[in-house]
Protein backbone atom coordinates (compact mmCIF):
# COMPACT_ATOMS: atom_id res chain seq x y z
CA UNK A 1 0.00 0.00 0.00
CA UNK A 2 1.29 3.79 -1.12
CA UNK A 3 -1.74 5.81 0.36
CA UNK A 4 -2.48 6.34 4.51
CA UNK A 5 -5.68 8.09 5.38
CA UNK A 6 -5.91 9.01 9.27
CA UNK A 7 -9.53 10.13 10.25
CA UNK A 8 -10.82 11.50 13.86
CA UNK A 9 -13.94 13.41 14.71
CA UNK A 10 -14.86 14.57 17.70
CA UNK A 11 -15.84 17.72 20.36
CA UNK A 12 -13.54 18.61 23.38
CA UNK A 13 -14.38 16.14 25.56
CA UNK A 14 -17.13 14.63 26.82
CA UNK A 15 -19.75 15.83 23.87
CA UNK A 16 -20.96 12.70 21.85
CA UNK A 17 -20.95 13.07 17.75
CA UNK A 18 -24.51 13.10 16.98
CA UNK A 19 -24.12 10.71 13.93
CA UNK A 20 -22.49 7.39 13.86
CA UNK A 21 -19.49 5.74 12.36
CA UNK A 22 -18.69 9.30 11.23
CA UNK A 23 -14.90 8.90 11.00
CA UNK A 24 -15.67 5.66 8.85
CA UNK A 25 -17.76 7.60 6.46
CA UNK A 26 -15.28 9.68 5.76
CA UNK A 27 -12.66 8.22 5.45
CA UNK A 28 -14.35 5.69 2.81
CA UNK A 29 -15.45 8.93 0.54
CA UNK A 30 -12.00 10.02 0.69
CA UNK A 31 -10.09 6.65 0.03
CA UNK A 32 -12.28 5.58 -2.87
CA UNK A 33 -11.74 9.32 -4.70
CA UNK A 34 -7.87 8.59 -4.18
CA UNK A 35 -8.07 4.91 -6.00
CA UNK A 36 -9.44 6.40 -8.71
CA UNK A 37 -7.29 8.63 -9.39
CA UNK A 38 -4.89 5.95 -10.14
CA UNK A 39 -4.52 4.52 -13.13
CA UNK A 40 -3.70 1.24 -11.67
CA UNK A 41 -3.40 -0.39 -7.99
CA UNK A 42 -0.58 -1.42 -6.47
CA UNK A 43 -0.36 -5.10 -5.12
CA UNK A 44 1.94 -6.16 -2.58
CA UNK A 45 2.97 -9.63 -1.21
CA UNK A 46 3.41 -10.17 2.64
CA UNK A 47 6.97 -10.09 3.96
CA UNK A 48 8.75 -13.18 5.75
CA UNK A 49 8.61 -11.46 9.17
CA UNK A 50 4.84 -10.54 9.02
CA UNK A 51 2.66 -13.03 10.90
CA UNK A 52 -1.16 -13.95 11.47
CA UNK A 53 -2.29 -14.04 14.90
CA UNK A 54 -4.90 -14.46 17.57
CA UNK A 55 -5.62 -11.43 20.32
CA UNK A 56 -8.19 -10.55 22.55
CA UNK A 57 -9.77 -7.31 21.26
CA UNK A 58 -10.08 -6.00 24.56
CA UNK A 59 -6.58 -6.19 26.10
CA UNK A 60 -4.81 -7.20 22.75
CA UNK A 61 -3.26 -10.11 24.41
CA UNK A 62 -3.50 -13.91 23.82
CA UNK A 63 -6.62 -15.09 24.26
CA UNK A 64 -7.63 -17.32 27.00
CA UNK A 65 -11.27 -19.55 27.73
CA UNK A 66 -12.45 -15.86 29.55
CA UNK A 67 -12.06 -14.11 26.42
CA UNK A 68 -14.53 -16.82 24.35
CA UNK A 69 -17.14 -16.03 27.65
CA UNK A 70 -17.73 -12.68 27.61
CA UNK A 71 -21.55 -12.02 27.52
CA UNK A 72 -21.29 -10.01 24.25
CA UNK A 73 -19.64 -13.27 22.32
CA UNK A 74 -15.93 -14.55 22.18
CA UNK A 75 -13.90 -11.33 22.13
CA UNK A 76 -11.25 -12.89 19.91
CA UNK A 77 -9.80 -11.87 16.32
CA UNK A 78 -6.75 -12.45 14.25
CA UNK A 79 -4.61 -9.82 13.28
CA UNK A 80 -1.34 -9.02 11.30
CA UNK A 81 1.97 -8.62 13.40
CA UNK A 82 5.66 -7.74 12.89
CA UNK A 83 7.26 -10.98 14.04
CA UNK A 84 7.69 -10.48 17.42
CA UNK A 85 5.50 -7.80 18.05
CA UNK A 86 2.48 -10.28 18.24
CA UNK A 87 1.00 -11.05 21.97
CA UNK A 88 3.14 -12.92 24.22
CA UNK A 89 1.42 -13.13 27.46
CA UNK A 90 -2.15 -14.38 28.63
CA UNK A 91 -5.14 -11.62 28.68
CA UNK A 92 -5.69 -10.31 32.05
CA UNK A 93 -8.25 -7.89 31.25
CA UNK A 94 -11.67 -10.63 31.48
CA UNK A 95 -12.34 -12.02 35.08
CA UNK A 96 -14.50 -14.33 36.32
CA UNK A 97 -17.92 -14.08 37.70
CA UNK A 98 -21.15 -15.75 38.40
CA UNK A 99 -23.97 -14.18 36.75
CA UNK A 100 -27.37 -14.96 37.84
CA UNK A 101 -29.20 -16.79 35.08
CA UNK A 102 -32.77 -16.98 36.94
CA UNK A 103 -33.17 -13.37 37.27
CA UNK A 104 -29.93 -11.66 36.11
CA UNK A 105 -27.33 -9.39 37.76
CA UNK A 106 -23.72 -10.64 39.29
CA UNK A 107 -24.08 -12.86 42.37
CA UNK A 108 -22.28 -11.69 45.42
CA UNK A 109 -21.79 -14.76 47.23
CA UNK A 110 -20.06 -18.02 46.45
CA UNK A 111 -23.45 -19.88 47.50
CA UNK A 112 -24.01 -23.07 45.39
CA UNK A 113 -28.14 -22.60 46.32
CA UNK A 114 -27.37 -20.02 43.56
CA UNK A 115 -28.36 -21.06 40.27
CA UNK A 116 -25.81 -19.15 37.76
CA UNK A 117 -23.14 -19.35 35.67
CA UNK A 118 -19.44 -18.26 35.29
CA UNK A 119 -19.22 -15.40 32.78
CA UNK A 120 -16.55 -12.86 32.06
CA UNK A 121 -16.31 -9.14 32.05
CA UNK A 122 -13.82 -6.75 31.59
CA UNK A 123 -11.74 -4.82 34.03
CA UNK A 124 -11.12 -1.55 33.40
CA UNK A 125 -9.65 1.31 35.41
CA UNK A 126 -11.65 4.55 34.25
CA UNK A 127 -12.26 7.47 35.69
CA UNK A 128 -13.92 10.24 34.91
CA UNK A 129 -14.62 13.75 36.74
CA UNK A 130 -18.43 13.51 35.69
CA UNK A 131 -21.13 10.67 35.40
CA UNK A 132 -20.61 9.93 31.00
CA UNK A 133 -21.88 7.27 28.65
CA UNK A 134 -19.81 4.26 27.79
CA UNK A 135 -20.74 2.04 25.23
CA UNK A 136 -19.47 -1.63 27.05
CA UNK A 137 -19.92 0.39 30.60
CA UNK A 138 -22.71 -2.60 31.68
CA UNK A 139 -19.74 -5.81 31.00
CA UNK A 140 -17.13 -4.13 33.34
CA UNK A 141 -16.12 -5.78 36.20
CA UNK A 142 -14.45 -3.79 39.41
CA UNK A 143 -13.93 -5.59 42.37
CA UNK A 144 -14.66 -8.73 43.55
CA UNK A 145 -18.74 -9.02 44.15
CA UNK A 146 -18.06 -11.68 46.94
CA UNK A 147 -16.58 -8.17 49.00
CA UNK A 148 -18.71 -6.22 48.05
CA UNK A 149 -22.18 -5.67 49.29
CA UNK A 150 -25.64 -6.35 47.32
CA UNK A 151 -26.34 -3.04 45.20
CA UNK A 152 -30.46 -2.41 45.15
CA UNK A 153 -30.03 -0.25 42.26
CA UNK A 154 -31.00 -2.20 39.74
CA UNK A 155 -30.05 0.32 36.77
CA UNK A 156 -26.45 0.91 38.32
CA UNK A 157 -23.51 -1.84 38.28
CA UNK A 158 -22.51 -4.00 41.24
CA UNK A 159 -19.65 -2.03 42.22
CA UNK A 160 -21.26 1.47 41.70
CA UNK A 161 -21.66 2.42 45.56
CA UNK A 162 -18.29 1.86 45.80
CA UNK A 163 -16.80 3.90 43.70
CA UNK A 164 -14.90 7.34 44.70
CA UNK A 165 -15.57 8.82 41.13
CA UNK A 166 -17.48 8.07 37.62
CA UNK A 167 -16.04 4.92 35.05
CA UNK A 168 -18.89 5.23 32.83
CA UNK A 169 -22.19 4.27 32.77
CA UNK A 170 -24.50 2.59 30.28
CA UNK A 171 -27.77 3.84 28.76
CA UNK A 172 -29.57 0.50 28.92
CA UNK A 173 -31.86 -0.02 32.32
CA UNK A 174 -31.23 -4.00 33.95
CA UNK A 175 -27.60 -3.55 33.21
CA UNK A 176 -25.53 -6.75 32.48
CA UNK A 177 -23.25 -6.08 35.17
CA UNK A 178 -26.12 -4.57 38.13
CA UNK A 179 -26.23 -6.93 41.20
CA UNK A 180 -28.37 -9.80 41.69
CA UNK A 181 -31.52 -9.53 44.16
CA UNK A 182 -31.01 -13.03 45.30
CA UNK A 183 -29.77 -13.98 48.30
CA UNK A 184 -27.27 -16.71 49.52
CA UNK A 185 -29.12 -19.04 51.68
CA UNK A 186 -28.33 -18.42 55.61
CA UNK A 187 -26.10 -21.10 57.26
CA UNK A 188 -27.77 -24.46 58.58
CA UNK A 189 -28.03 -23.42 61.85
CA UNK A 190 -29.54 -19.93 61.21
CA UNK A 191 -32.59 -21.65 58.86
CA UNK A 192 -35.97 -22.17 59.74
CA UNK A 193 -36.94 -25.86 59.59
CA UNK A 194 -39.60 -25.00 56.76
CA UNK A 195 -36.39 -23.98 54.53
CA UNK A 196 -36.31 -27.74 54.00
CA UNK A 197 -39.46 -28.19 52.52
CA UNK A 198 -39.08 -28.30 48.72
CA UNK A 199 -40.10 -24.83 47.78
CA UNK A 200 -38.42 -21.92 46.22
CA UNK A 201 -36.11 -19.76 48.77
CA UNK A 202 -35.62 -16.19 47.75
CA UNK A 203 -35.79 -13.31 48.93
CA UNK A 204 -37.90 -11.34 48.20
CA UNK A 205 -40.78 -14.08 48.67
CA UNK A 206 -42.65 -16.21 51.00
CA UNK A 207 -40.80 -18.76 52.68
CA UNK A 208 -43.67 -20.44 54.10
CA UNK A 209 -46.40 -23.00 52.55
CA UNK A 210 -49.85 -20.97 52.75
Amino acid sequence: PDILCGVWCGYPYPQALGERHLSTSIWNAVMQRATEMRAERMRFSVPDNVIQAEYCCDSGMLPCDACRSDPRGERTKVGWFVLGSEPQCECNVHVWCKHDTENGGILHANDPTQVGEYVSLIRAERHFPIEVTVSDAQYVWRGDPVSLPINPNENEAYFAPSLKDFCGKTDTSLPYNRSSQTLPMPPKEERDPLDFLPIPWRYGKSRKPA
